[in-house]
């Protein structure tokens, strides 16, 4: 018989920064990475966390910003624990950040990712995030619009990017 893990999302509170930071430290194996997301928990504008057995195990990092009159989501950071991936924790996180964009009003979400991380990059196509070309964007949009969207995704050249519509 296999058992259901009961993963509770809730929004991140200050005194869960040792236990998040930890997480970040595992998921990210000590890399920058893990800086950059413990540097988000306490910035984001919304942060939300996995807990099992009052445990946290997973965490998801949100911003939101306006492009073309439209509210975008962008998620900045995701991750759960080594022992605990594979699991569904990462995609309860992830529908927990849909739920959210959705309740503010936002038609997309976006994710970045290294062109390297196969694990992210099966994970975003898996829960339906397109991966969008950069000279597709490039083309579509005004030099300007195409700087500005590449900033608030923290876009570098070794990233790959997802979108999903979440209308």
């Amino acid at each position: 018989m296999i058992k259901t893990l009961k993963v509770k999302i809730r929004p991140y509170m200050e005194e869960d920064l040792e236990g998040a930071s930890k997480v970040a430290y595992r998921a990210f194996k000590g890399t920058l990475d893990a800086k950059w997301a413990i540097w988000g928990l306490n910035r984001c504008e919304k942060v939300l966390v996995a807990e099992i057995d009052e445990n946290i195990v997973g965490v998801v990092e949100l911003e939101s910003f306006w492009f073309k009159n439209i509210l975008h989501g962008y998620i900045y950071y995701i991750f759960v624990d080594p022992d605990w991936q594979r699991q569904g924790v990462g995609s309860a996180l992830l529908r927990g950040a849909e739920s959210y964009f959705k309740e503010q009003g936002a038609k997309y979400i976006w994710a970045t990712t290294g062109k390297r991380n196969f694990k992210a990059k099966k994970f975003f196509e898996k829960n339906k995030y397109k991966n969008i070309d950069p000279q597709e964007l490039k083309k579509k949009y005004s030099r300007r619009e195409f700087k500005y969207l590449l900033w608030h995704l923290y876009y570098w050249s070794e990233d790959v990017i997802y979108l999903k519509n979440i209308t």
